[in-house]
């Protein structure tokens, strides 16, 4: 999502300038009138301006932490200074220069991290975060630190709408008449309602195997 947004930023950016210079190269019903009729581009300038003040306003944090999802992909890019781990203050953050130095010199694991990349070009957008965890958690315990930073970042929504619509979920399914509902089958419930058809044949599995014959759903 981050490279979307910058992608888009980039492209208003091109609009504005195409439109100030008059080269409408970008909006060929006005190339077109221009030749026929004198168009002030002050207005159009000032809707794009103030959209792209807008955009730029409201996605402030992925202009500042954006560059850090990166990690995710090429890990032997970052040096450790340029990972804010404030914004994951509550993990143990203690190793990871030395985990990551060990990491970019690992010619087994920076092989796995560039077929990683490989992958994900050829991959549905919505399967990259699969694949990405799938290679983070193949990683052996040395590199818990960085593995833990990584899944970290994963969990990260690119939008509040995904956690919302989550405790809709919930609450549907914490309704008075399940009231005895244990935590576990209340998770198993929201993760059915959200998980796509492969992964829900699991949960039903995991589901029907703890589920006792005194809890009703």
């Amino acid at each position: 999502m981050f490279d979307t947004w910058k992608a888009f930023v980039g492209k208003l950016a091109v609009f504005s300038d195409d439109v100030a210079t008059s080269t409408f190269c970008y909006f060929t019903h006005l190339k077109e009138l221009s030749t026929q009729h004198s168009i002030s581009t002050s207005e159009i300038c000032k809707y794009i301006s103030e959209l792209e003040s807008e955009f730029t306003t409201r996605f402030g944090e992925f202009q500042k932490y954006g560059p850090m999802f990166s990690f995710l992909i090429k890990p032997d890019s970052f040096d450790g200074h340029e990972l804010d781990v404030s914004v994951i203050d509550w993990l143990d953050t203690q190793d990871m220069i030395m985990q990551l130095i060990e990491l970019k010199s690992s010619t087994l694991w920076m092989t796995k991290f560039a077929e990683l990349r490989k992958q994900l070009e050829t991959t549905a957008r919505h399967d990259h975060s699969t694949c990405i965890f799938t290679c983070w958690i193949s990683l052996p315990e040395k590199f818990s630190c960085v593995r833990k930073i990584a899944l970290a970042l994963l969990t990260v929504f690119g939008s509040t709408y995904l956690c919302e619509q989550i405790f809709s979920h919930m609450k549907s399914v914490l309704s008075p008449s399940r009231s005895r509902l244990t935590t576990d089958h209340s998770e198993a419930c929201v993760q059915l309602k959200v998980a796509k058809e492969s992964r829900a044949r699991d949960h039903i599995d995991w589901f029907i195997c703890s589920t006792h014959d005194s809890v009703y759903v």
